[in-house]
């Protein structure tokens, strides 16, 4: 995301969550990260003042439906009884953010009268308001939207690719960059700082969402 400041442009890099870049001695968990490492180090060479990098957690959105991350409930459209579903990472707590609060930071940086003054070279940590665990918190969340007990299990990723028609091999790479996702825990309050209100909680996504899986 880019803007133009009277003679200067000013770019807002939105990167990967922090973990995922600094693991292995600053190698990153994955070649995603490694990616976004070669930019980051071109802005840090090429545009002193001119640039922020937006490092958000794990996306709500991708528990939505549609994914070898996403909780998909089978049997959701029945009346009654209790729900079931499955995940890879269920016994993970992660701060995850909401992508809305992503576009939020992005949009005010960017639209501040003076983005090189107030923002230029800073890295800015984005989680949401706490860590949540996809077995307890998001479970919960979920079953008071659809007014239905949900009892999330964990599954291997294996299983998980396999069952959303992905080569149980890919598990091979992915797996360290769940791995390091899954323990990040930390909660920053860099979102409140910036939009002078909280970080979306689960329950504020799950509501919007209205859950439609």
């Amino acid at each position: 995301h880019t803007r133009g400041t009277n003679s200067n442009l000013f770019t807002a890099k939105l990167s990967t969550a922090t973990p995922i870049m600094e693991a292995n001695g600053g190698e990153g968990a994955s070649s995603y990260a490694k990616e976004h490492r070669i930019v980051e180090d071109y802005l840090r060479a090429n545009c002193d003042g001119n640039y922020c990098i937006l490092r958000p957690n794990m996306f709500m959105q991708v528990l939505t439906a549609g994914s070898f991350l996403g909780i998909n409930i089978p049997h959701v459209d029945k009346d009654e009884g209790e729900l079931q579903a499955t995940h890879p990472m269920a016994n993970c707590k992660v701060s995850m953010i909401d992508c809305v609060d992503v576009a939020s930071v992005a949009a005010h940086i960017l639209s501040s009268a003076n983005p090189n003054e107030q923002y230029g070279n800073n890295v800015y940590e984005l989680t949401g308001p706490s860590a949540i665990g996809i077995r307890e918190e998001i479970a919960s969340a979920i079953s008071n939207e659809l007014k239905r007990p949900l009892e999330i299990e964990n599954i291997s990723l294996e299983s998980a690719l396999e069952s959303n028609g992905i080569p149980s091999a890919a598990a091979k790479g992915l797996q360290p960059f769940l791995d390091t996702l899954g323990a990040y825990d930390r909660v920053t309050s860099q979102v409140e700082q910036l939009l002078g209100r909280p970080a979306r909680s689960i329950h504020d996504f799950v509501r919007d969402e209205k859950w439609a899986i």
